[in-house]
């Protein structure tokens, strides 16, 4: 690895703790990047509905994504 290059097998396992990428549930089969995005997107889903008491308009709207937008990553991350 050249110097300044990110070791990206690492970054996943920082984001989530996960050395294999299996988060089961809505990750079961997917990678480690995969993962870890998936990952996060929850946590921020989770925080805006929190920050917006359950208001999915509004938690939408200030994660700059459409309410329908909103409602289908929730269904797709097994949020929902």
């Amino acid at each position: 690895m050249a110097s300044g290059e990110a070791p990206t097998g690492d970054l996943a396992v920082a984001a989530t703790g996960l050395r294999d990428g299996s988060g089961g549930g809505a990750d079961a089969g997917v990678g480690p990047l995969d993962a870890a995005v998936n990952e996060l997107e929850r946590r921020l889903l989770r925080d805006a509905l929190a920050a917006t008491q359950g208001n999915q308009s509004e938690a939408a709207r200030r994660l700059g994504i459409s309410r329908v937008g909103l409602i289908k990553k929730l269904a797709r991350l097994g949020l929902r």
